[in-house]
């Protein structure tokens, strides 16, 4: 696929970096490879996201497996939680490769260099490492070192949150995570969108939305609570047409009885990203903002009845898009800053149907600004959209391939469904 042969080129500096650092680190001394490993851990500071009831627990690992395989990066166009962190994946893969024993101790150093030892685990904790579920990245003997040692947590988290690719979700793996947590196993899965072309042609995720439904479908059979990522604003797509996709994709999952949470998370434009070569080449007008986001959460309230027992804002995502967006001369963007704070948080009594009786709903700037939303291209027209930002893209990553390539999404386009 186009975006296959795309991520892999933008990725292909890392790529090599992660050889050359993984070929020393496979040379060492045990010792020697785990003390710069927590060396270089330390030297991150992560300072995890907490509030009243919510703490994510970020842990370091090899990286994401899925961006990183058969000896090459390339994963999901929308993520780049890894790029500046390719000497650190090196080493914790040669620990995994060596030694289990010290591959665990220095994962379950990411909690402790921040949080020390003899932990009492907080109501709700997101577990923060790429794929939970995935046996190379997050082993059992990791999983019993951590929250059943009684050496890091002497009382687990009441709830526990878990990010899982939907394929490596098991039986044998959520038995092993179901004895956790004292009162709840939470598990999401990364949907981003309920258009399949879309999720695996654009955002190269390699999942099918039968894989998502029988993951989901296994999840509530085992009385787990269930969330579903969705992305809110994806790469190329103007603000109409983001808010038109997160109305198909809320429309195509809320009635599922299988799903109790539903997880928005606006884009964040990261640089090894499809959206971040989109913006540094300046190939789009329109990007999502504060008050497109809200513009969006309004249609969805007004549209699906009971959506707002299910809907989610992902407070770690609101707070890097708002970092990224906010426009403080812009007193519209203030404004809906300050009310939707209230409504980011993890738990429930999350009161949305409040957000439809706001005073800032008759507001005059807010009624251009929908009113110029619509001026902007519509859905039907993302295919010819998406085939121009594929085509200046062959033009600038690929140069003496630019035809081979636009005409291999060309080809792709064809079994675009909308």
């Amino acid at each position: 696929m186009f975006i296959h042969f795309l991520m892999k080129k933008m990725w292909e500096n890392e790529t090599k970096q992660f050889h050359l650092i993984l070929k020393e680190s496979l040379n060492k001394n045990i010792v020697e490879l785990y003390n710069e490993t927590l060396l270089e851990i330390t030297k991150l500071k992560r300072n995890n996201l907490k509030t009243h009831e919510y703490t994510e627990v970020i842990l370091e690992s090899m990286g994401c497996t899925y961006c990183n395989r058969n000896g090459y990066f390339c994963g999901c166009s929308i993520c780049d939680w890894d790029s500046l962190l390719i000497n650190l994946m090196a080493r914790m893969e040669a620990l995994r490769c060596k030694d289990i024993d010290y591959y665990c101790r220095a994962v379950a150093f990411s909690i402790t260099s921040i949080r020390g030892i003899n932990i009492k685990g907080e109501a709700i904790e997101e577990i923060a490492i790429h794929n939970s579920f995935c046996n190379w990245q997050f082993p059992n003997e990791l999983i019993d070192f951590i929250f059943k040692s009684k050496y890091i947590y002497i009382k687990n988290p009441l709830v526990g949150i878990l990010q899982a690719r939907a394929v490596n979700i098991t039986q044998d793996k959520i038995d092993e995570w179901k004895g956790v947590f004292r009162k709840k196993l939470s598990v999401s899965i990364g949907v981003e969108t309920s258009n399949e072309w879309i999720r695996n042609h654009w955002l190269n995720k390699s999942i099918n939305n039968n894989q998502i439904l029988d993951a989901v479908r296994l999840l509530k059979k085992n009385k787990c609570n269930t969330n579903v990522n969705i992305i809110f604003g994806l790469p190329g797509y103007n603000e109409r047409q983001s808010i038109e996709e997160l109305k198909r994709t809320v429309g195509a999952l809320y009635l599922n009885d299988d799903i109790d949470i539903i997880t928005i998370s606006p884009l964040v434009t990261r640089r090894n990203t499809l959206q971040g070569l989109i913006e540094k080449n300046k190939l789009m007008i329109h990007k999502i903002n504060l008050v497109t986001l809200f513009v969006a959460l309004i249609e969805i309230l007004s549209t699906f009845p009971g959506i707002e027992n299910k809907m989610v804002i992902s407070p770690p995502n609101f707070q890097s898009f708002v970092k990224e967006n906010i426009m403080y001369d812009d007193k519209l963007s203030i404004e809906i800053l300050h009310i939707l704070q209230k409504y980011v948080r993890i738990g429930k009594n999350i009161k949305w149907k409040e957000l439809l009786e706001c005073s800032i709903l008759e507001n005059k700037d807010l009624f251009e600004y929908k009113n110029q939303i619509m001026e902007q291209s519509s859905y039907e027209e993302i295919q010819n959209d998406l085939y121009n930002i594929a085509l200046s893209l062959s033009q600038i990553v690929f140069k003496e391939k630019k035809k081979e390539m636009i005409e291999m999404f060309s080809k792709e386009l064809k079994e675009f469904i909308s």
